[in-house]
């Protein structure tokens, strides 16, 4: 999904999130993911046998400085690339279907992600039968992730398109096909 060293800041295909979430607290989501991607990257540069592995790699290395600051840099990246600036206010389609299956509606899915602690990552991954909300650890198919500290006014931003591209790739996954 994502690069190999050296890590570069992804093309977000938005300049501000205006008016849910201010540009100041954009542009500090963004420095922070500049920053943690130069820290890694400088982590990285002397481990020349590490520079092969993709960023999800990293993000389960023996190192725990090294697991760290990749998961930190895999979840900004993640949760970055999911936003767009004038989103559907409702996601479509099959994630629409399966987040009704899940959770009964939409609204019972946001009320239920805003009340899961909030100073960790959470996550709307699909662990291959139904929705379900994560939080803390990477799950293993996410589609949907909010930062620590990020409230409904991020909710306006997820890119739903994304999202259900997300979740289409993981139900059509070779070792789903037969389900």
């Amino acid at each position: 999904m994502f690069d190999h060293y050296p890590f570069a800041m992804p093309a977000l295909p938005y300049r501000s999130l205006a008016p849910a979430v201010s540009d100041e607290t954009l542009a500090a989501q963004i420095a922070r993911l500049q920053a943690d991607t130069n820290a890694l990257n400088g982590l990285l540069e002397p481990m020349k046998t590490h520079h092969q592995y993709p960023l999800i790699t990293l993000c389960n290395a023996r190192r725990p400085d090294l697991r760290k600051l990749a998961q930190t840099v895999y979840c900004q990246r993640f949760f970055l690339e999911g936003m767009a600036q004038s989103p559907k206010r409702l996601p479509r389609g099959r994630l629409a279907e399966a987040i009704r299956q899940s959770y009964g509606s939409f609204d019972n899915w946001k009320s239920t992600l805003l009340k899961c602690q909030t100073n960790t990552w959470r996550w709307l991954a699909w662990d291959g039968r139904r929705l379900r909300i994560v939080w803390g650890t990477i799950p293993t198919m996410p589609i949907v992730a909010l930062a620590p500290g990020c409230g409904e006014e991020w909710l306006q931003t997820i890119s739903w398109p994304t999202a259900d591209a997300r979740f289409f790739s993981y139900n059509y996954l070779p070792s789903n096909k037969s389900r």
